[in-house]
């Protein structure tokens, strides 16, 4: 019988999981690819759709701001992840409090966390603009300049993914040896040398993992983005995840949401490879 088989008993285990994702997971995935690839009077193979796409829809202005988007969350997540992390790392009193406090943006739901700050920064009852008014300044009007908009909407989502990068980044501190920093301090090694020298190197596959998954993270953000301005203004906060569903979901048009949508799958694919890739070169020549 299966159950006294040990080699087959797990893959039985498993069996009820791999339907579920099947159905849940592959079956969409391949439905996606049929709406975008084929239709009823081509049994085969066409690129009718993304050519349509490209040519009757305008999307270098969601290619703009999704690059930018991506580019600046990804670089400011990993800068103030690391920075955020050491800092716990070397203080000695209260790192639980710490923890709890840097983790409470992961835990908030997006979209109460994306309404927390589009109240913040109303230019009427923000909290942001009250302090500006009693410090002598102006109020700013955060949502009506299209520059100001994307600057607010990458500054949430920072605020939003700092917190899995401390964590991350803490658990790789956690695991350099306390015998490094203690010979590099006999040598006379300053915090910065031992950071820069030590830290940093040892650090390298947490740096890998963090970059490539906040990439993952802020590239597919839709709740933040549409909670605090819907793509606005003019369009200038609206990325390709954003664009999808307005297509999809809010227009009807299924065939360019799902075209956008086959885009965003493989660039993630791609991404997630070459990190991958990277990872395990590294493994390599350690």
């Amino acid at each position: 019988m299966i159950l006294d088989d040990k080699r087959k008993f797990p893959y039985l285990l498993i069996f009820p999981a791999t339907i579920f994702l099947l159905l849940l997971i592959i079956y969409p995935m391949l439905d996606l690819l049929k709406l975008v690839f084929f239709k009823p009077e081509f049994p085969f193979i066409t690129f009718k759709n993304i050519i349509n796409l490209f040519k009757y829809f305008s999307l270098l202005n969601q290619s703009l701001i999704s690059i930018i988007h991506v580019t600046i969350s990804t670089i400011g997540t990993v800068i103030f992840g690391l920075l955020i992390s050491y800092l716990i790392y070397r203080i000695t009193r209260f790192k639980t409090i710490y923890h709890i406090v840097f983790l409470l943006p992961l835990a908030l739901p997006p979209i109460v966390a994306a309404n927390t700050w589009k109240m913040a920064l109303d230019p009427t009852r923000g909290i942001f603009n009250y302090i500006l008014n009693l410090l002598g300044f102006s109020a700013i009007s955060w949502f009506s300049s299209p520059k100001l908009a994307l600057i607010s909407v990458i500054g949430v989502a920072i605020w939003r993914w700092v917190p899995l990068a401390v964590l991350i980044f803490y658990a790789g501190f956690e695991q350099v040896p306390k015998s490094y920093l203690e010979a590099a301090s006999v040598d006379g090694a300053n915090e910065w040398q031992k950071f820069n020298n030590i830290l940093l190197p040892l650090l390298k596959p947490f740096i890998i993992i963090v970059t490539f998954l906040e990439f993952i993270m802020c590239f597919r953000e839709f709740a933040i983005i549409y909670g605090m301005t819907r793509g606005g203004p003019s369009q200038a906060t609206e990325t390709f995840v954003l664009r999808a569903y307005k297509e999809a979901l809010q227009w009807g048009n299924f065939v360019p949401g799902a075209v956008i949508s086959v885009i965003i799958l493989v660039v993630g694919l791609v991404v997630t490879r070459y990190g991958y890739n990277l990872l395990v070169n590294y493994q390599k020549n350690i």
